[in-house]
């Protein structure tokens, strides 16, 4: 398993006086262990809180037990962290520059992980995106990604699924 990352978590006060910027924590109790589970502050999407939770319950992040609130910075190093320390130990040589722009693609994006971020679906499956900075941090960290946009094989005439497809595959 990785190595954990853990925080000492002395409350961020810069960001705790800016409360869109800090994030309560829930603990949840699964057969006897706790568990720290990040909540959203505002409504919308936020894939940061999604690899956040992951993180959490897999065991390769930790808040210190008890604590009730962490800092959207505190979290975004965490991520970054995370990333940098999953470096495959056995990478082919010629898949190293393949690797490493995809790092440094996903180390740009990481500032906008709170607000949102673009994925490209298809409509041929729940797994089927195409492939962009943002799916490789899902694959970085090994996180599948889905969606649910996929239609109906009963309405595919009435939703002329021959054109999404097309437009979808491009």
């Amino acid at each position: 398993m990785a190595e954990k990352i853990e925080d000492g978590l002395e409350t961020d006060k810069q960001a705790v006086g800016s409360k869109s910027c800090v994030y309560y924590i829930k603990w949840v109790d699964v057969e006897g262990v706790e568990y720290a589970v990040v909540m959203q502050n505002e409504n919308g999407p936020c894939p940061l809180l999604a690899v956040i939770n992951v993180l959490l319950l897999r065991g390769q992040i930790t808040l210190p037990c008890g604590s009730t609130e962490v800092s959207e910075k505190k979290l975004l190093q965490f991520v970054a962290d995370c990333i940098l320390r999953l470096k495959p130990k056995d990478i082919d040589e010629a898949e190293l520059p393949n690797y490493e722009q995809n790092l440094s693609d996903v180390l740009a994006l990481i500032p906008s992980l709170p607000k949102g971020l673009d994925v490209n679906i298809h409509f041929t499956g729940v797994k089927r995106f195409e492939y962009t900075p943002a799916c490789a941090l899902f694959d970085i960290l090994n996180i599948p990604l889905m969606h649910g946009w996929i239609i109906d094989k009963a309405d595919q005439e009435l939703c002329g699924l021959h054109l999404i497809l097309d437009i979808s595959s491009k």
